[in-house]
């Protein structure tokens, strides 16, 4: 399975973590932005966490988060959770979880048009591992 693939006709993607980012919740957050960026120049990717510190502002594309969870946007087409090992910990961008995925079992990316859930359990993985274990995972 490729993550590209999966995301193919979707053009709205949300990317959150979990509250009170800390370094593996804003790597991951990043490194997934920055990715889907590059793979996926057609699409709106809206990272969504509470403002990070400071030491953080060295990321590229970190100026992109939308911290304030108004990204403008009436409905995504995919919610993308990481580094968060239950959906209250996703804080206020849990809103934008609930509206797609109500009762849907969370397992970290979900396809809310094709209800396909193609990542397996990567939620307990550290931010670094989670990117590269897609990256191997899915042929990207």
């Amino acid at each position: 399975m490729n993550i590209i693939k999966e995301l193919d006709n979707l053009s709205m993607i949300a990317i959150s973590g979990h509250i009170r980012p800390d370094g593996d919740c804003v790597g991951s957050v990043m490194a997934m932005y920055l990715f889907l960026r590059k793979m996926k120049p057609e699409a709106t990717i809206i990272p969504m966490i509470e403002s990070p510190a400071e030491e953080f502002n060295i990321i590229s594309g970190i100026e992109n988060i939308v911290s304030d969870f108004n990204p403008k946007v009436d409905i995504f087409d995919a919610f993308i959770g990481l580094d968060c090992s239950t959906t209250d910990r996703y804080g206020e961008a849990e809103k934008y979880y609930d509206e797609m995925y109500k009762g849907v079992e969370d397992v970290g990316i979900i396809n809310k048009n094709l209800n396909v859930f193609f990542v397996e359990n990567l939620l307990d993985l550290s931010g670094a591992e989670f990117i590269e274990n897609i990256a191997r995972k899915y042929d990207t």
